[in-house]
């Protein structure tokens, strides 16, 4: 069985260092700003900047971009923003909800098939519960399922075509296990969202090619 405690450690270092980087040009504190100060003036520029840095919006108008960002703004000052933490059950509804609320807010693709929104979703709620939410990210998934698969962990299984729900249960099992080693390499850089660098050591293990270098596409 694979130590996850060793596996953190070894790419804490990298992850520590985007952070760093990201702490330092404010990137994830203005995004998470705008969700949580209504009277920001340039929440809706700064959270679809923020959004639009993750690649989120491939394939979207413009316009279709603007209408998922007040999607997402309306949803949050609507439910409430904090920096708590969330029962699973509670950040599965909020999850499956702001999906519905930006499915409607923008349009299928141009053949007609109903937009892949789990990503945007994900990131969208971490602004809003940024102490609460895993965000979704392709490289992300495929490191952590091989990290339950050779942790023989056993995430709850999907259902039809909700990938969340399963992705976040098996996200917590591993956090739980090395949330103390987490802590305590963001306290050193003073870092408050714990959970976006288990997000981040996730990415550095999924992405193709073999490197931890850092390129400033990851901050």
């Amino acid at each position: 069985m694979i130590d996850l405690q060793a596996v953190v450690r070894a790419f804490v270092g990298p992850a520590i260092e985007i952070t760093q980087l990201n702490t330092k040009k404010n990137i994830d504190s203005r995004a998470v700003n705008a969700l949580h100060n209504k009277n920001d003036p340039g929440r809706r520029e700064t959270l679809k900047t923020w959004l639009g840095s993750y690649a989120v919006f491939q394939g979207f108008r413009h316009a279709d971009r603007s209408s998922a960002v007040d999607a997402i703004l309306d949803f949050g000052d609507t439910e409430g923003c904090h920096f708590d933490t969330l029962a699973n059950d509670a950040l599965v509804d909020k999850f499956h909800r702001l999906r519905g609320v930006c499915g409607k807010a923008v349009p299928p693709t141009r053949i007609g098939k109903a937009r892949d929104l789990i990503s945007l979703t994900s990131k969208g709620l971490w602004c809003c519960y940024p102490n609460a939410i895993p965000i979704y990210d392709s490289y992300a998934q495929q490191a952590l399922w091989i990290l339950c698969k050779l942790a023989e962990l056993h995430p709850t299984a999907s259902v039809s075509n909700d990938r969340y729900p399963s992705f976040a249960d098996a996200w917590f099992q591993i956090y739980r296990q090395v949330e103390p080693i987490i802590g305590e390499y963001a306290a050193q850089v003073n870092y408050p969202y714990k959970v976006r660098i288990l997000d981040r050591i996730l990415w550095l293990i999924g992405r193709p090619g073999y490197t931890k270098n850092i390129t400033p596409r990851m901050f």
